[in-house]
């Protein structure tokens, strides 16, 4: 399991984690505990979306809403 966050930006998250799908590191966890929930969502639709056609598994870190709402 790969822990992910925020980073400089949005662009800097999704290079880093499309380089880690791309290798298929088998799960990748958000843990992204100061950011706001909207935030948080972005960060977590982006993950989910990069990962829909590869074997990685997203894993929301302590927010089960937040895993929940962007299944």
């Amino acid at each position: 399991c790969v822990l992910v966050d925020h980073g400089q930006s949005i662009d800097d998250f999704q290079r880093r984690a499309a380089a880690l799908i791309e290798v298929n590191v088998p799960m990748l966890q958000l843990r992204e505990k100061r950011a706001a929930d909207g935030v948080r969502i972005r960060f977590a639709e982006t993950l989910v979306r990069l990962a829909e056609r590869s074997p990685t598994q997203i894993v929301i870190n302590d927010r089960p809403d937040i895993a929940a709402a962007v299944d």
